[in-house]
């Protein structure tokens, strides 16, 4: 069975020219409007389906970026505490190389740290007997 292509194309042109014709009679007369209502739900279909991935994408990234953030903030107080630690270790081993300290001695050691300088979170450094 062979097909005339030139006239298979021809008939179908015809019928959708009589279907898209706004005089068209029967159900031919509602295709187009089918055809324009279904063009519309797979627009927003579309559409909604891109709001949604994006919105998605939008909170990882707003997520990962608290994250970097969090992480930043995490590692700065982790290490300014470990400088303050070892000016707390600094003291232990001034009381541990000198058997006695005084008070002129610690208030030396500590001058000589330039805390407003070097360690500006410490307000002083102090001890008891």
């Amino acid at each position: 069975m062979q097909m005339n292509i030139p006239g298979t194309a021809r008939r179908l042109s015809s019928c959708l020219m009589r279907c898209f014709n706004p005089q068209a009679s029967g159900p031919c007369r509602y295709i187009d409007r089918w055809l324009a209502l279904f063009v519309l739900i797979l627009g927003l279909g579309f559409t909604a389906q891109l709001y949604v991935h994006e919105r998605e994408r939008a909170a990882h990234q707003v997520i990962g970026k608290f994250e970097d953030l969090a992480s930043q903030s995490n590692a700065s107080i982790v290490h300014r505490m470990q400088i303050y630690e070892q000016v707390l270790l600094g003291a232990q081993s001034l009381f541990a190389a000198s058997g006695r300290v005084g008070r002129n001695e610690f208030r030396d050691y500590v001058a000589g740290l330039n805390l407003d300088q070097h360690y500006p979170g410490i307000q002083g450094v102090g001890y008891a007997k």
